[in-house]
């Protein structure tokens, strides 16, 4: 390895499961929710500012919900099951398949991390390991763990791009680990993919019987309390379907994407040019000019950061900042999480790391 390029090891030891997005009030710059720097795409905004016209009495339209899904995503009808988003088809999942192993990288999302502990689901995890700066995971390592516990009661989890880390797997990597793994299902979380505009890529992966795809929309459009997701896959159309998976204003935002559609995509061809710009500029900035706060490189619009546990108040009670806490590592510092905003509130963030660097 070039001398010049650092590796380490980030060891969770104590995961933190608290959400980050809530409102501690309106001076708050809240970075521990993943939204979508831009925002709302402007139709979605129509829907939210008149809700008079919504029929609550109304119940969903299931087959439409599909039928919608399927046309903005191109994926093939019978292969999407909707789910009011991620989390909730995570659940369904693992309460259907009953999976007794799980294979996960030991940082990411973590609500499969909490959902396993809940179930009593057996967890392997797979390290993550930093080289210049870039947390990955270790493919050839997960490979030969999958390997050793191969069967159909296994499951692997890849969210790609990843949660809390920002990093990506170029599909062509991910497909070549598909084709070796065996019998075990591959649960491939990309609810991130749109920030890296790769959508279009990830359809071929459907053609693999052990692959099963979830995604939500709801971070791509702003939308967190609206929830807006599916999975996908062959092996989807065993479970049972639920009479409604989704709300009434799940099913409207669904409609007005399909009407907008070129909009939409346009949309996220704007977001992937501002995020791919801006995470390298905030990201450089910071890593050139930080000495105590660890800084990671990312593809997306969050990035991951080591420092002590105080930096926390500090963020909060100095500078009205909140980031996400992920989790304890072993050698007692803390895993943060932020995300980017517009330029005006990076630079703010930019600043108070920078102040905040010596108490770190």
């Amino acid at each position: 390895m070039n001398k010049n390029v650092t590796e380490e090891r980030l060891t969770p030891i104590r995961y933190i499961f608290e959400h980050g997005g809530s409102k501690l009030g309106e001076k708050i710059i809240d970075l521990s929710s993943n939204q979508n720097p831009l925002g709302q795409p402007s139709f979605i905004k129509d829907v939210t500012r008149n809700l008079t016209h919504i029929h609550l009495q109304k119940f969903p339209n299931t087959e439409k919900v599909i039928e919608n899904l399927s046309y903005i995503e191109e994926i093939e009808r019978d292969l999407i099951y909707p789910t009011p988003g991620a989390s909730v088809g995570i659940l369904i999942i693992f309460l259907y398949f009953k999976p007794k192993i799980c294979i996960i990288p030991d940082i990411t999302y973590v609500d499969y991390i909490r959902i396993c502990k809940e179930l009593n689901i057996k967890m392997i995890t797979t390290p993550t390991v930093v080289i210049d700066r870039k947390p990955m995971i270790d493919l050839e390592y997960l490979r030969e763990i999958s390997q050793k516990y191969d069967n159909e009661n296994t499951i692997i989890i890849l969210v790609n791009p990843n949660n809390p880390t920002g990093t990506f797997i170029e599909l062509e990597k991910l497909k070549d680990f598909i084709e070796n793994v065996g019998k075990s299902k591959i649960l491939l979380d990309i609810t991130f993919i749109d920030f890296v505009n790769q959508q279009s890529k990830c359809r071929e992966l459907l053609n693999y019987d052990n692959v099963i795809i979830i995604k939500s929309l709801s971070k791509i459009i702003s939308t967190p309390g609206v929830r807006v997701g599916y999975i996908a896959g062959k092996s989807i159309r065993e479970i049972p379907k639920l009479s409604w998976p989704l709300s009434i204003l799940s099913e409207l935002i669904l409609e007005k994407i399909v009407s907008n559609l070129r909009e939409y995509k346009t949309f996220i061809e704007k977001t992937y040019n501002y995020v791919s710009k801006e995470i390298e500029r905030l990201v450089s900035i910071l890593v050139k000019n930080l000495k105590n706060i660890n800084i990671y490189r990312s593809h997306t619009h969050m990035f991951i950061f080591k420092a002590s546990e105080r930096l926390y108040d500090i963020l909060l009670n100095s500078y009205n900042i909140k980031v996400r806490k992920y989790c304890i590592l072993s050698n007692g510092e803390v895993l943060y999480r932020a995300s980017i905003r517009d330029r005006e509130t990076n630079d703010l963030l930019i600043r108070a790391l920078l102040m905040s660097d010596k108490y770190a």
